[in-house]
């Protein structure tokens, strides 16, 4: 009988830990990236932090994400939308503004946030109006959204993805 019952208790052992490895496997690929950046294309280069899309106006947005997002209307004529790839990357929103030196700094902090959200800015040309200090895992970059006067295409840097249509 006494062989019996360990016989049993290693199987209740072995099947718990085909549990346990079961939901680490599952949990370790994406799941802490949003649905809307995988909606996006976001997934497609592990160095990007967020996606851009440069939006003809606000409802727009609906071609991309079917969630409510938060508007910002920081004085401008670019609208954005912003999808941070992984829920615990947090983006702050800073207007920014031109030093004497000509180089653009952070000024005021507009809000914090680790979810999709539209901003309207750049009320220049030249200049842009926002930074967005983003933070993922001990890794920070910061970015200003613009359209380059060049070509009229969105600037991005290595870290952000633009999914613009």
């Amino acid at each position: 009988m006494k062989k019996n019952k360990n016989g049993v208790i290693v199987v209740f052992v072995i099947i718990i830990i085909l549990i346990i490895v079961g939901v680490i496997i599952s949990n370790m690929d994406d799941s802490n990236m949003l649905k809307e950046a995988k909606d996006v294309g976001l997934t497609a280069n592990d160095n990007y932090l967020i996606g851009i899309s440069l939006l003809d106006n606000k409802e727009q947005v609906t071609d991309y994400i079917d969630s409510e997002v938060k508007f910002y209307d920081l004085n401008g004529d670019e609208i954005y939308l912003i999808v941070p790839k992984y829920k615990d990357t947090i983006v702050k929103i800073y207007e920014s503004e031109l030093t004497d030196d000509g180089n653009l700094e952070k000024a005021n902090l507009v809000d914090t946030l680790s979810e999709p959200f539209i901003i309207k800015c750049n009320i220049s040309d030249i200049v842009p109006s926002v930074i967005l200090k983003i933070n993922h895992n001990n890794r920070v970059e910061e970015y200003s959204p613009f359209i380059s006067l060049k070509d009229g295409s969105l600037v991005t840097s290595d870290f952000v993805y633009n999914f613009t249509k």
